[in-house]
C-alpha cells in the first residue's frame, strides 16, 4: 500500500517574498502527542481558525489546494453564491507528466474552466482555457509539449503548450488551408509523431467529411508566453 503524501500548493502573488518556491511538498507530521516535563511550560493553544485549503483526494496522495495564494481561484469563489458548492464541483486530474496536475472550476453543464498546475521547478500556473470540456491531453514523444483538445459548443478547439517555455506554440497545418477554411478547423483526434510534428484527424465547420493531415511546429513564430 503506498505511503500517503501531502502535498501543499502554494501560489505566491508576484510582489509577495522573494521566494521562487509557489508548492511545496511536506512529510506527514506525527500525530503522537509531545511530552512535557513537569518544570516545563505547556504551549498556549492557539484559537482555532477556520482552514481555507481544500483537499483533493488522488489515488496515492492528498493535495492541499490553498486557493488564497492563488488569484483567479480566490477571485473565483469570492463571486461565487455558494462557495461551498463551488469547491464541490471541482476535479483536480495528475497528468502522466510528472508534478503536473490540471485544475477544474467553474463546471457548468459539462463544461469548465482549466488551470494547468505545475510542481516542478520553478512551480507555475496557467489558465487554459474557459467554459470547455477537456477531450484529449497529449504529451509530445520527448515530453517537451503538451497537446490539449477541446469541445465548445460542440466545437473542436486545440493548444499547444511548450513546457520550458510555459506559454502557447504555434503549430500550423503542413499543407495550409485557404484562409477562411482554416478558421474553421476542427481536431477531432490527435498524435505525437516526433516532437514538432503531430498527425490530426479534423474537421472543416462547413463539411463533415474527416480529414487526415498533419500539424508542424512554427518555429519562426514568437511564444505567447504568460505569467
Amino acid at each position: 500500500m503506498k505511503r500517503m503524501m501531502v502535498i501543499l500548493l502554494f501560489l505566491l502573488a508576484a510582489c509577495s517574498n522573494n521566494s521562487n518556491e509557489w508548492m511545496i511538498t511536506k512529510e506527514p507530521e506525527s500525530t503522537l502527542p509531545q511530552q512535557t516535563t513537569e518544570n516545563e511550560e505547556k504551549p498556549e493553544r492557539e484559537s482555532p481558525v477556520e482552514s481555507r485549503e481544500i483537499e483533493f483526494v488522488l489515488d496515492d496522495e492528498t493535495i492541499m489546494l490553498n486557493p488564497d495564494n492563488i488569484t483567479i481561484l480566490k477571485s473565483f469563489l469570492e463571486t461565487a453564491t455558494n462557495r461551498e458548492q463551488a469547491i464541490d464541483s471541482m476535479k483536480l486530474e495528475k497528468l502522466t507528466l510528472e508534478k503536473l496536475y490540471l485544475l477544474a472550476f467553474n463546471c457548468k453543464n459539462e463544461t469548465c474552466s482549466y488551470l494547468l498546475l505545475d510542481r516542478n521547478e520553478p512551480n507555475r500556473s496557467l489558465l487554459l482555457d474557459d467554459m470547455v470540456t477537456v477531450k484529449e491531453v497529449l504529451p509530445s514523444t520527448e515530453k517537451t509539449k503538451l497537446l490539449f483538445l477541446f469541445e465548445n459548443d460542440h466545437k473542436n478547439t486545440w493548444k499547444i503548450l511548450q513546457l520550458d517555455q510555459w506559454g502557447n506554440t504555434q503549430f500550423v497545418l503542413e499543407e495550409p488551408l485557404p484562409e477562411k477554411e482554416a478558421e474553421d478547423l476542427h481536431i477531432i483526434s490527435g498524435n505525437w509523431i516526433d516532437d514538432t510534428t503531430v498527425h490530426i484527424e479534423y474537421q472543416l465547420e462547413a463539411d463533415s467529411t474527416i480529414y487526415e493531415g498533419h500539424l508542424i511546429e512554427n518555429t519562426e513564430s514568437l511564444f505567447d508566453l504568460e505569467s
